[in-house]
């Protein structure tokens, strides 16, 4: 894996759940960039990531929750998706089902993780989905 700082949107509405994934994100050595709305989170990258000059300036990865008012985690990724193709996403939620879990491998979502969970596990799929994201801009 690489030891290079990632950069990471991180979108929950729960503030204890974002604030401990921030901490947790940064200690790892991560930027991270965290809202509690999707709308918001969609404009910052629009209007600030995406206006980079280099790929190496954007997004290494999307973590959000499932359930939040205005915009859900799952349109957030299909909105992101259409300006940033190749970011990988993990999705996470206390509401896991099997319908919505199903709705997220159809959004390309790289991994699907049920609250409450390990740390140890959320870390091992931040650096799996990140590596797998940039194996897919090598390729292309």
């Amino acid at each position: 894996m690489s030891n290079s700082a990632y950069k990471i949107l991180l979108v929950d509405d729960d503030h204890q759940m974002r604030e401990m994934l921030t901490e947790f994100l940064k200690s790892m050595g991560h930027d991270v960039y965290e809202y509690a709305d999707a709308q918001e989170a969609y404009e910052f990258v629009v209007k600030d990531m995406i206006n980079q000059e280099t790929i190496e300036d954007r997004l290494d990865l999307l973590v959000t929750d499932l359930k939040m008012p205005n915009m859900n985690g799952i349109e957030l990724i299909q909105n992101l998706k259409r300006k940033i193709p190749d970011v990988p996403a993990i999705l996470i939620t206390a509401h896991g089902s099997i319908d919505s879990a199903i709705e997220a491998t159809r959004q390309g979502v790289f991994a699907y993780i049920v609250k409450p969970f390990q740390l140890s596990e959320f870390e091992m799929q931040v650096n799996r989905a990140v590596e797998h994201g940039r194996l897919k801009r090598e390729n292309q």
